[in-house]
């Protein structure tokens, strides 16, 4: 059976992007389960994650599935978006999305997704056993504890809010588009000097033009010959 071509982009990297997002899929259960153990059964989080790794503890292994997240997410969702921009340029659009700006993109809403996480996680462990917000919040390290954790996340989650609200609005925004051409007033002007009608108004001209034609009779009388003698005098 013959292959055919994907359209908005090369078929090598959009392996990559399907497997960086079902790596970044995969990583954040791993990480949600982690963060329920924590949350309900903190006791177990020094035992392993899987028995046939007996050496990796269940908060190390949230640990890595956190960053995996981060990572992974964040190159699936840049690949995403320099496919979609591709796509648009193939149809004869111009695009205005950069290399920058859709590199930004795609890190705001990583930072808003895994920030908005954290947040509910840290709220979570304030219900079930608050005195955990005054110690340290992994294993690895002796700072932020989880009270100051959670305040770092709440404001991660403000900046890229702002961030992603800012590059997603105005005219050059990626989900709102260009607003629609306002015709100027030069429009018809061509190279000569003469003015010529827009395309959409040729119609009401017509219609206007047989009007006029139209009231040059009255009665059945035609006045036109008697405007015309009238200019002459």
């Amino acid at each position: 059976m013959r292959s055919r071509p994907i359209r908005g982009g090369t078929p090598h990297w959009l392996v990559l992007e399907a497997s960086a997002a079902g790596l970044a899929y995969c990583a954040g259960l791993c990480w949600a389960s982690v963060c329920l153990v924590a949350s309900f059964r903190p006791d177990d989080l020094s035992a392993p994650y899987w028995r046939g790794l007996p050496r990796l503890r269940t908060d190390t292994s949230g640990i890595m599935a956190f960053f995996v997240l981060a990572v992974c997410f964040c190159t699936s969702e840049y690949l995403r978006l320099r496919r979609r921009r591709d796509a648009t340029e193939a149809r004869g659009r111009r695009s205005v999305s950069g290399t920058t700006k859709m590199g930004s993109l795609a890190a705001a809403e990583t930072v808003a997704i895994l920030a908005t996480g954290l947040v509910v996680y840290l709220s979570v462990n304030a219900v079930t056993h608050p005195a955990t917000l005054e110690i340290r919040a992994t294993h690895l390290a002796p700072w932020p504890t989880e009270g100051t954790l959670r305040v770092t996340a709440l404001l991660l989650c403000a900046c890229s809010v702002m961030a992603l609200r800012y590059l997603l609005a105005g005219p050059t925004g990626g989900r709102a588009g260009r607003p629609p051409a306002v015709p100027s007033s030069v429009d018809g002007i061509g190279r000569d000097g003469t003015r010529h009608e827009p395309v959409g108004d040729r119609r009401e001209a017509r219609v206007g033009l047989g009007r006029r034609r139209r009231g040059d009779s009255v009665g059945g009388r035609d006045l036109s010959g008697i405007r015309r003698n009238a200019s002459k005098e």
